[in-house]
C-alpha cells in the first residue's frame, strides 16, 4: 500500500510539474507527498543535473563525489532554511514545495542538456569576424529557458505556501538563489570540454590573485624605461619581415619543427626570459636552429623583436607557412604569460592590445593553414583553450586546467614552473613532446607538494595524427643522436649542450618565490 501510495504521489507531482511549466491550473492545497515521494523527485533531480554536466563535458569523463556532495549539501541546505523559516499560516508546505521544485528542475534540464549536445555539431567560426559576434542561437535558447524557470519558481511559491509573508513566492526563491550562488561550482561530471561556471568563490580569488598580479608587475626596483610607444608601433612591419627573413626554407626530404614563441606579458622578465633560453633548448633538442622565432613585449627588445599581439601573431604565422610545408611540417607555438578563462593576457604598458582567445588563436592558424600543430600554452586556466583548439592534428599542452592556477611568474625567477619542467628538465631527457610532458606533469606534482600549493593539474590533447607524426619524429631524432654519438667529432649538439641554460632551478624543485600566473 505504501508502494501505490508513494507510485501515486510520484505520477501526481510530475503531472503537477507540467502543468506549472506550462502555466495551467493546479490545486493550491495539494497535500504533502510521501517523503519516500520527495527522496525519488530529489534523485531526479540529481540525475538530471549529471545527465546536463555529462553533456557539457566532451571527452576523458570523470565523475566527482565532491561535485555530488556539493550539489546535495546545497539541496539539503535549502530544504533546511524553508523548513526552518515557513510561514505557520501555511496550510500546506515543505514536502510539496520540495517535490514541486525538484521535478520542475529535472523537466528543465532535458532541454538544456538537449541545447548541449546540439551545441557541439556546432560549426567552428572560419573568419575573425565570426568570433566577435553576439549570442549564438543556443545561448539565447538557455536564456530563455533560464528565464521561463525563474518565472515557474515564483508560480510554486505562490501556488504552495498561500500564507501572506509568503504569498507571491519571493522568498523560496530568494532563498533558492542565495544557496545557488555561494555554492562551490564543482560539476558531478566533468571532461576536456567542461567549462568553468560562476563561482564566486573563484571569482574572488581570481580578483585578489589579479590584484596581486598588478602589484607585483608593478614593483620595479629600478627606473622605469619610457618606450617611444608610436615609434615602436611603426617598426612592426619591418621587425616582422626581418625575423621571418631568418628563417630558412623547408627540407623536402625531411619534415622538420618550426617555432614560434611568445612572451606576452612585459611588467615581469620571467616571459622573456623563459621564451629566450626555450628557443635555445628546442634549438638544439628538436633542431629548429634557422627555423624559431620570438615575439616579446619587454622594453628591453622593442628595437629587435616583434611585439606579442594579436595582429604581429598572425603575420608571423602566415609568414611562416611561407617558408614551410605546411602539410608536413610541424608548427610549436609556444605562449607564456599570465592567463584567465578563455584569454591570455597580452599586456605592455603604454600600448594597447586584444587579449589572445581561443577563437582569435584558432583562426590565426586556420587562415596560415598549418596543418600539423603543437601548442604549449603557460598561464593560468590554460586547460580552457583545450577545447576549442583540440583535433586529430593538434597536440596541445597547457600549464593548468580550465579552473585551475599555475605558479612560477616573479621577477626574480628565470621560469616558470611549466616552462622549468617541460624545457629545462624534460626536454634534456627525451625528444618525444608526450613523454617530457609527462616527465614535467610529475615534477611539477612533486614542487607543488613540496609548496604546499594547490595542484595546477597541467593538461594534455593528443590528436590521432599528430601523436603519429611526433612519433615519426623523435624516433627520427633519436636516430640522429645515436650516429652523432658514434663520430669521433664532437657533434655541434654535444659541443652546445654544456651552454643550455639552466636557470633558478635545480632538479629538487624550483626556486623558492612562488607566484600564480
Amino acid at each position: 500500500e505504501t508502494m501505490r501510495e508513494t507510485l501515486r504521489g510520484i505520477i501526481s507531482t510530475v503531472n503537477r510539474a507540467l502543468r506549472l511549466i506550462t502555466f495551467r491550473t493546479v490545486d493550491r492545497y495539494q497535500p504533502d507527498p510521501t517523503l519516500e515521494c520527495v527522496g525519488v523527485m530529489l534523485a531526479a533531480e540529481l540525475g538530471s543535473i549529471t545527465l546536463m554536466d555529462a553533456a557539457s563535458a566532451g571527452s576523458d569523463i570523470e565523475f566527482s563525489f565532491t561535485g555530488l556532495a556539493i550539489v546535495a549539501a546545497g539541496q539539503a541546505i535549502l530544504i533546511g532554511w524553508l523548513w526552518l523559516s515557513q510561514p505557520s499560516e501555511a496550510r500546506f508546505g515543505l514536502g510539496r514545495v520540495v517535490a514541486d521544485c525538484a521535478a520542475v528542475s529535472a523537466f528543465f534540464a532535458l532541454p538544456i542538456t538537449a541545447l548541449l549536445v546540439l551545441a557541439k555539431d556546432t560549426a567552428r567560426p572560419t573568419d575573425e569576424a565570426v568570433t566577435t559576434s553576439s549570442l549564438s542561437l543556443s545561448d539565447v535558447a538557455t536564456v530563455a529557458i533560464i528565464v521561463w524557470a525563474f518565472i515557474v519558481l515564483l508560480r510554486i511559491g505562490y501556488e504552495t505556501w498561500t500564507g501572506s509573508t509568503w504569498r507571491f513566492g519571493y522568498r523560496p526563491l530568494a532563498f533558492a538563489l542565495t544557496v545557488a550562488i555561494l555554492s562551490p561550482s564543482n560539476p558531478i561530471v566533468s571532461g576536456a570540454a567542461t567549462e568553468a561556471r560562476f563561482d564566486v568563490w573563484q571569482f574572488a580569488d581570481a580578483f585578489w590573485a589579479a590584484q596581486s598580479d598588478v602589484a607585483a608587475a608593478t614593483d620595479q626596483p629600478e627606473p622605469v624605461q619610457t618606450v617611444d610607444v608610436e615609434g615602436t608601433y611603426y617598426k612592426q612591419p619591418t621587425l616582422v619581415a626581418n625575423a621571418l627573413a631568418t628563417v630558412v626554407a623547408s627540407d623536402p626530404k625531411r619534415r622538420e619543427f618550426y617555432l614560434l614563441s611568445l612572451a606576452a606579458f612585459a611588467e615581469q622578465n620571467v616571459f622573456k626570459s623563459e621564451v629566450e633560453k626555450a628557443r635555445i633548448i628546442l634549438d638544439q633538442r628538436l633542431q629548429t636552429r634557422g627555423r624559431s622565432l620570438v615575439a616579446i613585449n619587454h622594453r628591453d627588445t622593442v628595437d629587435t623583436a616583434p611585439l606579442a599581439n594579436t595582429q604581429n601573431l598572425k603575420a608571423l604565422l602566415l609568414g611562416l607557412a611561407n617558408k614551410m610545408d605546411v602539410d608536413n611540417d610541424v608548427l610549436i607555438l609556444f605562449v607564456t604569460t599570465h592567463g584567465d578563462v578563455d584569454r591570455l593576457s597580452m599586456r605592455f604598458e603604454g600600448f594597447s592590445f586584444n587579449d589572445l582567445s581561443p577563437e582569435r588563436l584558432l583562426w590565426a592558424l586556420d587562415h596560415a593553414g598549418i596543418k600539423n600543430r603543437v601548442l604549449i600554452i603557460s598561464a593560468c586556466y590554460s586547460g580552457s583553450f583545450i577545447p576549442m583548439l583540440k583535433g586529430d592534428n593538434t597536440l596541445i599542452m597547457t600549464a593548468s586546467r580550465a579552473d585551475r592556477t599555475s605558479f612560477g611568474c616573479s621577477n626574480e625567477r628565470e621560469w616558470t614552473y611549466f616552462g622549468d619542467a617541460l624545457f629545462n628538465h624534460a626536454l634534456r631527457e627525451t625528444v618525444s613532446l608526450p613523454a617530457a610532458f609527462a616527465k614535467a606533469r610529475e615534477r611539477i606534482a612533486e614542487w607543488e607538494r613540496k609548496d604546499a600549493i594547490e595542484p595546477s593539474e597541467p593538461q594534455m590533447s593528443a590528436g590521432v595524427e599528430i601523436s603519429k607524426v611526433l612519433r615519426e619524429m623523435s624516433d627520427d631524432l633519436a636516430s640522429l643522436a645515436r650516429v652523432d654519438r658514434t663520430d669521433e667529432r664532437p657533434t655541434e649538439a654535444a659541443a652546445g649542450e654544456a651552454e643550455l641554460p639552466t636557470g633558478a632551478a635545480t632538479a629538487d624543485g624550483p626556486s623558492p618565490e612562488t607566484v600564480t600566473k
